[in-house]
């Protein structure tokens, strides 16, 4: 063993060695190089280290610059402390990214070596190069398992942003682009979806959305993907015992040759036999009945239940199934479109799309592809319309790749200051904020107390749409208890001047009438015929619970000879008088003057209503809907009785309603 390889391995143990001392990176990356080069510690002028030395919780520390041999010892010591961890992981049957060296110690030993690079690597002098960390990332995962690399990219997403940051970003940036470039060739596109996906999220989130490297600026395709066609024999069957026709499949499978390698399509001659060809498919999928999920279904039989497979089979006993899955026909038919699409515009510089009558025929064909895809059920239009978009998007992506990804597209201005912004005066005392309301409970201020009562019903104001009784809504039921209860009070002799609050509210009529319409029609019709009277409309819902209405004194006897009436017969209860005015004047009208209808209505109506409804036929003056005084009203109708004794019909205007 020669002395540079002696030395390596001393540093290598003390790797080890640093990463049981201390778990948290700072501390470890500390003390590796305090045991390895115990001179690289301090400096001549006692300048300590930049960065985040200082700022964590170990003391600041300080590094000199290692020189060339020495910094490439430590590198090699700890590749080779990695590829250690790596093989005991092995051996202890874990993963790399959860075996410890330390017993009952939860951060693993493999991220614990990698937080300390790193944080190495970002010191001011470095003892370590900036792209060590990802060098290591790309030698373990060359190494690990399937398994072992969704722990590898799992800890690789949760450090996004510090292998973005300088100096690691510039370093690392091509090396973790090999590696994940590497990882997704080795990966399953189907078997191991979830890791490609995770390998593409961390590039996509590593790399800026300018990075020419992974966006196909020459517009090379993947002809390696090649689709096999079978050599059918005449005669030949399909699954349902149908003669497979030989010819068309030849042509439908012949097809995917164009849609993995666009350019083929350009050459002389060749777009003819592409739209021919479409042609014939869109004609036979118009012949066969289609059906949902038929095909998905073979195809997932036919992979063991494990789902439909990335690439469909292309078996000749297969085909007839597939003609009529609309999944499958999707599938081909936006294939036909994104040939198309690169055809008119090819994103090639040497390439030059279709001119004249050959562009005339693109387009007719593109419309009845779109015809097609639109009579594909399930929601042939929505699909459709989704495809137009997206194809739109490819376009104008693919164009600014075409442009070399130029950043002025992506960029935004700077917001402009507001007005007054460059004159203002800074030193100025902050403008006093309003205090919180009462209902303000939440700290959530709007500009009102009343928003602020709405606004602070519940702490995020979400619960309240599945409260039961809606942020407090009351039912009618709640709005009429208050009305019955002062009518309940006031006949019992109470002051009625101090307890009917509610029943006078106009604010609370409204509330209330608007609940009692949606419930009831009839007693909101006859409250708003009494003026908007919550009484009324109580005594109509809950007569049970409403105490009758107040009596009213019996009107004067009449004088002699005035009328054939005499006095209105009193109410048998001993109450008001019954309202048989409206009644009596519509019989007699319609005889003529004929047999007065003697008798007293069931319920009494109280003398307020009847005058009101006398005097609105007498055309007394006064304003529309205003109540007359109670000695108006019993004037009044006696006067209109002694016109309906001489012939005269009276018009009720307000019809008698029962008092239950």
């Amino acid at each position: 063993m020669t002395p540079y390889e002696a030395e390596v391995q001393r540093l290598q143990a003390l790797v080890l060695q640093a990463l049981r001392g201390e778990q948290a990176p700072e501390a470890s990356g500390a003390l590796l190089v305090r045991l390895a080069f115990p001179e690289a510690m301090g400096s001549a002028d006692g300048d300590t280290a930049t960065g985040e030395a200082a700022s964590s919780g170990v003391d600041p520390v300080s590094f000199r610059k290692l020189t060339a041999v020495q910094q490439e010892q430590l590198t090699n010591a700890v590749h080779g402390a990695a590829r250690q961890l790596a093989h005991e992981a092995r051996a202890a049957s874990q993963p790399l990214l959860a075996y410890s060296i330390v017993e009952g110690r939860e951060q693993a030993a493999a991220a614990q070596l990698l937080d300390a690079v790193v944080w190495l690597a970002r010191q001011t002098p470095a003892p370590v190069e900036p792209g060590l960390a990802a060098q290591l990332l790309e030698e373990i995962s060359e190494g690990a398992s399937n398994a072992d690399c969704e722990g590898l990219y799992a800890y690789l997403d949760s450090r996004t942003e510090v292998f973005k940051a300088p100096p690691l970003q510039g370093a690392s940036k091509l090396t973790l682009l090999r590696t994940c470039n590497a990882l997704l060739k080795r990966l399953s596109k189907s078997a191991n979806a979830l890791l490609c996906g995770r390998v593409l999220l961390f590039l996509a989130k590593l790399l800026p959305l300018t990075e020419r490297s992974g966006v196909n600026l020459g517009g090379a395709f993947n002809t390696d993907n090649v689709t096999p066609v079978e050599e059918v024999a005449e005669g030949a069957v399909d699954s349902e015992g149908q003669p497979v026709d030989v010819a068309f499949y030849r042509t439908f499978w012949g097809l995917q040759s164009y849609f993995s390698n666009p350019p083929a399509a350009l050459q002389p001659g060749k777009w003819g036999e592409v739209s021919r060809d479409i042609r014939r498919v869109l004609e036979k999928f118009q012949a066969e009945k289609v059906t949902v999920g038929e095909g998905a279904a073979a195809g997932a039989a036919a992979n063991g239940g494990q789902g439909a497979s990335v690439k469909y089979l292309s078996s000749s006993r297969l085909m007839s199934l597939q003609l009529r899955d609309a999944t499958f026909r999707r599938h081909f038919l936006l294939q036909c479109l994104i040939l198309m699409q690169w055809c008119e515009r090819p994103r090639q510089k040497e390439k030059k799309g279709l001119h004249a009558k050959l562009l005339e025929d693109l387009q007719d064909l593109r419309s009845k592809v779109y015809a097609s895809l639109e009579a594909t059920p399930d929601k042939g239009t929505q699909f459709t319309a989704a495809v137009r978009h997206l194809l739109q998007w490819e376009d104008a992506w693919a164009a600014w790749k075409q442009q070399s990804c130029p950043a002025a597209p992506l960029e935004r201005p700077p917001a402009e200051a507001p007005p007054g912004a460059a004159t203002a005066d800074l030193t100025a005392p902050a403008p006093k904020r309003r205090k919180l309301g009462s209902d303000a409970v939440f700290g959530v201020r709007v500009g009102t107390d009343e928003l602020d009562r709405l606004w602070n019903l519940t702490e995020d104001n979400l619960s309240a749409l599945s409260a039961d009784d809606r942020g407090g809504f009351k039912t009618v039921r709640q709005l009429i208890e208050p009305v019955i209860e002062e009518m309940q009070e006031a006949a019992a002799g109470g002051d009625d001047a101090g307890m009917l609050t509610a029943s006078r509210s106009k604010l609370y009529s409204w509330k209330a009438l608007r609940a009692v319409a949606r419930t009831n029609l009839q007693a909101f019709a006859a409250a708003v015929q009494k003026g908007g009277d919550l009484e009324v409309a109580a005594r109509a819902m809950y007569p049970s619970e409403c105490p009758p209405p107040p009596a009213t004194p019996p009107a004067p006897p009449k004088a002699e000879g005035e009328g054939k009436g005499g006095a209105m017969p009193a109410h048998p209860s001993g109450g008001a008088p019954a309202d048989t005015t409206a009644a009596t004047a519509r019989r007699r009208g319609s005889d003529g003057g004929g047999e007065e209808a003697a008798g007293e209505e069931d319920g009494a109506v109280n003398g307020k209503a009847a005058g009101a409804a006398a005097a609105g036929e007498e055309g007394e003056e006064g304003e529309e809907g205003e109540l007359p005084e109670d000695g108006e009203a019993t004037a009044a109708h006696l006067e209109g009785e002694e016109e309906a004794e001489e012939g005269e019909a009276v018009v009720d205007a307000v019809a008698p309603m029962d008092a239950e």
